[in-house]
């Protein structure tokens, strides 16, 4: 016997929305305050012993790892 394929079927799938006003998040914003700065914690003594701009965290990490 045989069964009828329903080629019409639907189904809910998880998307992006376009409307970004739901996300609320910290991404991408410059702090305000020293205590909201960058904290690099290195294996490497006295290689991270000054305050670093959020800008900086990139140059740091490479210059860390001897890509710089």
């Amino acid at each position: 016997m045989h069964t009828p394929v329903n080629q019409s079927r639907r189904y809910r799938a998880a998307v992006v929305p376009s409307d970004p006003s739901p996300i609320r998040a910290s991404h991408g914003r410059i702090p305000t305050s020293d205590d909201e700065r960058p904290l690099p914690i290195c294996s490497t003594p006295r290689a991270v012993d000054d305050r670093h701009a959020v800008t900086d965290v990139k140059s740091l990490l490479l210059h860390l790892a001897g890509l710089d």
